[in-house]
């Protein structure tokens, strides 16, 4: 069991860090609490079966790879499944129809918006791309929640950094970031 729980606090560690995250920037793709991230990242405790479900629903891995049973973080049920319950697509979309200033996309000439031509990505990216639009949605989210008009210089940074990834996974359909490189 001890070697199940760190394999599990690793990979959950590299999920985050391969997107250069602070814990409280991470519920705002998964929605766990910060103090469980925490404490499931730190070996400390293992995740409910529904805390497992959101982390790999919302970074597009499989509960195979997060346990260290597979190598392979991206599977086509794995990525298939968290883009049926989050339609990224839709979530960019949305950001842009509602006129959010954190994002500008023209989603009319990506591939990506045409269900047909989705397979055509890689895996990975697919997943960054999830990834991607959770985490402009939980940004624009957590300002408008708290009334806040002001971002830190390490989250406009980051936000920035997240633009730029998606545009990139939209654009070339080959992965951004590879947690397979941190392992």
């Amino acid at each position: 069991m001890e070697n199940v729980l760190s394999q599990l606090s690793q990979r959950l560690y590299t999920l985050r860090t391969s997107y250069h995250l602070p814990v409280s920037e991470e519920e705002w793709i998964c929605g766990a609490s910060r103090s469980a991230l925490n404490n499931w990242e730190r070996g400390l405790r293992i995740p409910s079966a529904d805390g497992l479900y959101q982390i790999s629903t919302s970074f597009g891995v499989s509960i195979d790879w997060l346990f260290g049973v597979s190598q392979i973080p991206y599977t086509h049920d794995s990525v298939f499944l968290a883009e049926s319950i989050h339609k990224p697509y839709e979530v960019i979309k949305d950001l842009n129809q509602n006129g959010s200033m954190y994002l500008r996309i023209d989603t009319s000439s990506k591939d990506y918006f045409d269900n047909s031509k989705r397979d055509l990505y890689d895996l990975a990216a697919r997943a960054n791309i999830l990834v991607f639009a959770l985490y402009i949605q939980g940004y624009n989210d957590f300002f408008a929640e708290h009334n806040l008009r002001k971002a830190t210089e390490q989250q406009i940074m980051r936000l920035d950094i997240v633009k730029n990834g998606l545009y990139f996974a939209l654009k070339t359909k080959y992965p951004y970031i590879n947690i397979l490189e941190d392992l």
